[in-house]
């Protein structure tokens, strides 16, 4: 399948690695005093390594299992389900994000009949809802870090609104007169298990969702995942195929998955998460990990006798 797919043309895997993406627009925030700031800040990974390496592992999926509880999406997924001017190619996304379009609008249609089968949540998703002001009761401005966190707050509220039960896959989530990136934060925030198909190559989300604490719910057939010799993704991630999805079979293990499991899976994303990103800031590992497979690679090549020396 991967010989197939534009997003692997040249790819060798005896001398090439696959490395995360560069995700900075849709990291979290850091907060010293100003948004983005460099000095790295308290995120959600934290409270759960804090607990696994002081109280043990017991107490670390306790904590993890009070943080599912308090996430109220099941499953998450927003993004192009197809490309632009190229409605009819297959070949993006190897049709997964295409499939989980009809599936979203099937599911709603059974489930949710009063949403009606769209995949579309526009400018009217708050219709009925009030914004949140951005001024204290004094009149003066909120503090930038309140006025974040409320908005993210409001957002998640929209988009479990227009959730059917608890599923929501939608062509946008974005408001008008908003930053985009917030709402779509928020319910990454608020979502248990998130969707991590192709585009035209192998996709930000994965990364994006180890920075959110959501768990990857990965649909790319035969694809090579970044550092997949050496991260243990069936501890932090989820797979399925495309064919699972008309199937059914993708929505049965999402919503027969236990909270125990999903603790577990989210207590192994706090773990390896670094693993897949740069910035020092978000505690990134990510260049050492790629020193560590290119001197596999190098070592390999050697043994194999098809290189000598020092010299790829």
């Amino acid at each position: 399948m991967c010989a197939e797919w534009v997003g692997c043309e040249g790819f060798n895997p005896d001398r090439d690695i696959v490395a995360p993406g560069h995700d900075v627009p849709n990291m979290p925030p850091l907060f010293n005093g100003r948004m983005h700031s460099t000095v790295s800040a308290p995120t959600w990974h934290q409270p759960l390594l804090q607990a696994l390496h002081t109280k043990g592992t017991a107490a670390a999926l306790a904590v993890a299992r009070k943080m599912i509880e308090a996430k109220p999406l099941s499953l998450f997924f927003t993004g192009s389900f197809r490309f632009p001017g190229q409605e009819g190619n297959m070949q993006y996304s190897l049709g997964v994000r295409q499939a989980l379009q009809v599936w979203m609008a099937d599911f709603k249609s059974a489930h949710c009949p009063e949403q009606g089968n769209s995949t579309k949540l526009g400018s009217d998703a708050a219709k009925g809802m009030e914004l949140p002001s951005p001024v204290l009761a004094d009149g003066s401005a909120k503090p930038q870090q309140q006025r974040y966190l409320e908005e993210q707050e409001f957002n998640l509220k929209v988009a479990v609104k227009h959730a059917c039960m608890g599923a929501l896959v939608v062509e946008h989530l974005e408001r008008d007169g908003y930053d985009v990136g917030r709402p779509y934060m928020a319910a990454l925030d608020g979502s248990k298990v998130c969707i991590a198909p192709p585009g035209w190559g192998w996709g930000m989300r994965l990364v994006t969702y180890a920075a959110h604490g959501c768990i990857p719910l990965i649909i790319q057939d035969a694809v090579p995942q970044p550092f997949e010799e050496l991260l243990p993704y069936d501890q932090f991630s989820l797979r399925a195929t495309k064919a699972d999805i008309a199937s059914g079979a993708m929505w049965r293990m999402v919503s027969g998955l236990s909270k125990e499991r999903l603790a577990q899976l989210l207590l192994g994303l706090a773990q390896h998460r670094g693993a897949l990103m740069w910035q020092p800031e978000h505690g990134g590992s990510a260049y050492e990990h790629t020193l560590e497979l290119l001197r596999r690679r190098v070592e390999q090549l050697r043994a194999s006798g098809k290189v000598q020396g020092t010299r790829l």
